[in-house]
């Protein structure tokens, strides 16, 4: 179309020539339109390749294509951060159970030798190893080759330990102790054994009293009568009066000793006290020879006194009233009397009560 020659002047547009005009109307085209209009646009581009904008912000190749990309963002693990230091994705967790698991189909000759891409053990280990370095230095964690990675519970990585609150801990059973036994260390061998139960050493502090002292003995015991091998507890003066026991044994005879000192010690002495039937008899032991013996008999009916009597007996059985009731006879034997001896002469000599019923008799002889 060919302006109007008026309104070229108007507007001072040189005169152009009508073919020039002509052309650009038929090349023209729309400002807005498809930048992928490969009828309209030419690209040095490669074909799957990312794009970056060069010096002139014009669109060239970029260095990662879009498989790149793609399997970078499929590949990604979250970051580890201070509020979760050991949150680590599943992804990484992957990394390491594919290698270790590659490992032991190498080792057991699951992919078979023929394949000659498939690497040594040691490469894989190698390559284990590398791994934990590069989370170690990028995650802080310290990561043993060969230890699996254990992703805690939150409630147990994010407990309070900035106040006096107790962490919790996983219980752990000890194999080889028994239930409410204190384990000890035995030797680096042997390790943990059974030692006292805790019964036992709740129950030793309780009943606690210091050392060396019988103060806080608390509430004990009685016996009655006691033994020869019970213990009687009392201190030492000779050795800077500490706690000791002796047997109720060691203690009689040392009494034994002490009174042999102050007292002349009696060869025998005889006691009989029992009840006596009419016409019935009771010897008494046998005198040493060359020695004499002593004697007292006291003869009762209802708790009364019916006779008594002072006697001396020799070795020969002759014996000798020192005084007696009416009714006491001494080397005879006569009815309606007591007798002491019931002949001239006894030894031992023989007691016989003829009072005509039954008494008690209480005989008490010293001899030799």
């Amino acid at each position: 179309m060919l302006m109007n020659s008026k309104i070229r002047k108007a507007l001072r547009i040189p005169v152009t020539k009508p073919v020039i005009v002509d052309s650009a109307v038929f090349h023209g085209h729309s400002q807005i339109h498809s930048i992928t209009d490969v009828a309209n646009h030419t690209s040095t581009a490669t074909s799957g390749q990312m794009l970056k904008a060069d010096a002139n912000g014009l669109p060239v190749d970029a260095t990662n294509t879009d498989t790149d990309v793609a399997s970078a963002v499929t590949l990604k693990h979250a970051a580890v951060t201070v509020s979760a230091p050991i949150a680590l994705s599943t992804q990484a967790l992957s990394l390491v159970n594919d290698v270790a698991a590659t490992v032991t189909e190498i080792d057991t000759g699951v992919l078979g030798s023929s394949d000659t891409t498939i690497p040594t053990s040691q490469t894989v280990v190698d390559a284990i190893a590398t791994h934990a370095a590069v989370i170690t230095s990028v995650h802080g964690l310290i990561i043993t080759a060969g230890q699996t990675i254990t992703v805690e519970a939150s409630s147990v990585v994010n407990q309070d330990l900035t106040t006096d609150a107790s962490p919790t801990f996983v219980t752990a059973k000890l194999s080889g102790l028994t239930d409410d036994y204190i384990p000890y260390h035995v030797n680096d061998a042997t390790g943990l054994a059974n030692g006292p139960t805790k019964t036992n050493v709740d129950s030793a502090v309780n009943l606690k009293h210091t050392a060396g002292t019988d103060t806080a003995l608390g509430a004990v015991g009685t016996k009655d009568p006691p033994i020869d091998a019970d213990l009687c507890l009392y201190r030492d003066s000779a050795a800077a009066n500490v706690l000791v026991t002796s047997t109720w044994t060691q203690i009689k005879a040392f009494l034994k000793t002490y009174f042999d000192t102050l007292y002349v010690s009696v060869t025998g002495r005889y006691r009989f006290a029992a009840e006596l039937a009419d016409d019935a008899t009771q010897a008494i032991p046998t005198i040493t020879a060359n020695f004499a013996a002593h004697g007292r008999v006291v003869v009762s009916s209802a708790g009364v006194i019916n006779e008594s009597a002072s006697f001396e007996i020799d070795s020969t059985g002759t014996a000798q009233l020192i005084y007696a009731t009416a009714n006491v006879v001494i080397n005879a034997d006569t009815d309606g009397k007591f007798c002491i001896g019931t002949a001239a002469a006894q030894n031992p000599m023989t007691f016989r009560n003829r009072l005509g019923g039954a008494r008690n008799v209480m005989i008490n002889l010293w001899y030799a």
